[in-house]
């Protein structure tokens, strides 16, 4: 588990998402040659926008868990204080990731249409 973490965290701050896309569509094209079709469903992509979110999901949880501690008072909590904590955490990660996607795929269709 460690080992990775690691790597994924060094071609995380190494890489930038241009080139995880760029390595992706290099692949695709490779598979293109024997799966013509591939070439025009471009899956290359969403698997590179995927892998991109995944650095945002994290440093969304970390600002969102931030923030809830921050608002929250430093004493004793029990389970059901914890788990309610837990469950609004969650509602505002979502919330939040679901903002970002939705920018994403704005920039991403007026990119497109231009």
């Amino acid at each position: 588990f460690f080992i990775t973490t690691f790597t994924a965290q060094t071609v995380f701050e190494t890489t930038s998402s241009l080139e995880i896309k760029g390595a992706v569509e290099t692949v695709q094209n490779a598979a293109a040659h024997i799966v013509p079709p591939l070439k025009k469903w471009n899956p290359a992509l969403v698997i590179s926008l995927a892998i991109n979110f995944i650095p945002q999901i994290f440093d969304t949880w970390n600002s969102v868990h931030t923030a809830a501690r921050a608002r929250s008072n430093t004493g004793k909590k029990n389970l059901v204080q914890t788990m309610r904590i837990t469950y609004q955490e969650l509602q505002s990660l979502l919330s939040c990731l679901l903002f970002k996607a939705e920018t994403t795929r704005k920039a991403i269709l007026n990119r497109d249409i231009k």
